[in-house]
């Protein structure tokens, strides 16, 4: 039997304050994730950006960068190639070819781990 304390499930009922109070906080941190994601974009942009206009020593430490900053990001594996192709730019082979492996390793499948597994092969 319901009282003017229990809701339907039992759950004693709550004041409105609490969830008007949850609605006005969700878009903040919506914000802030966007906001996140932006300056994600924004860095790994301006990395590729040094890559494209070929100042590899500019790419390789935004990369590494980008890296640092996000280690577990969803573009790892992009991150990782274009840090190859940074490195191999700089003419430093060695540092190429063990980002190129450290991708391989990592993800094992995929069309970064198969253009790196080109890439390499060509280098060798």
């Amino acid at each position: 039997m319901l009282t003017n304390k229990n809701n339907l499930f039992g759950a004693k009922k709550r004041k409105c304050g609490n969830l008007i109070g949850t609605m006005l906080l969700v878009p903040v941190l919506l914000a802030g994730c966007a906001a996140s994601g932006q300056y994600l974009d924004d860095q790994y942009s301006m990395a590729k950006k040094a890559y494209e206009d070929q100042d590899y020593a500019t790419s390789v430490k935004s990369f590494n960068q980008y890296m640092a900053d996000h280690p577990n990001s969803l573009m790892t594996e992009m991150v990782l190639y274009y840090l190859a192709k940074s490195y191999k730019g700089l003419g430093d082979n060695q540092k190429s070819i063990e980002t190129y492996q450290k991708l391989i390793d990592q993800y094992k499948t995929g069309s970064w781990v198969d253009w790196a597994k080109q890439d390499l092969a060509k280098m060798q």
